[in-house]
């Protein structure tokens, strides 16, 4: 990350993604039974904190010692995992459309974790205009 910001400059973000083993796994795998995203919404509460837990919070609490920032980004309705996420201590978690964003937001601000996402990213992002965009943000407020 140093070495791409000394060549593309301090104006443009850089974001780094380590992905996690489901969505390895399902990688590796092959597409046919898994869509490509993030797979944590597919697992439940129980199974995150026995099988996920202490890796990601490893994670971020190393990017914290770091001065660095990170978020968690899941794909898919990962509602009844953003309370265990946020006890992994990124700085930020960032959700997807399925994700009711105002109760997203009660959890997170409970731990005093920044919240992002919800914008639907292939038909507004990706199809729509910028103008698009900004409007489904402003409805979204």
């Amino acid at each position: 990350m140093e070495e791409a910001k000394e060549k593309i400059g301090r104006d443009t973000a850089l974001y780094g993604l380590i992905t996690g083993p489901f969505t390895l796994a399902s990688h590796l795998r092959g597409q046919e039974f898994f869509i490509v995203c993030p797979l944590v919404s597919q697992i439940s509460p129980k199974h995150f904190n026995q099988l996920l837990f202490e890796s990601y919070k490893e994670i971020f609490d190393y990017i914290r010692s770091k001065g660095a920032l990170s978020s968690f980004f899941l794909c898919g309705n990962a509602t009844p995992n953003i309370e265990s996420m946020c006890k992994t201590n990124p700085y930020s978690v960032s959700v997807d459309k399925n994700v009711d964003l105002a109760s997203a937001k009660e959890i997170t601000d409970r731990h005093d974790i920044v919240i992002g996402g919800n914008i639907p990213l292939t038909t507004v992002m990706l199809y729509g205009t910028q103008q698009d965009n900004m409007k489904y943000i402003v409805d979204l407020l």
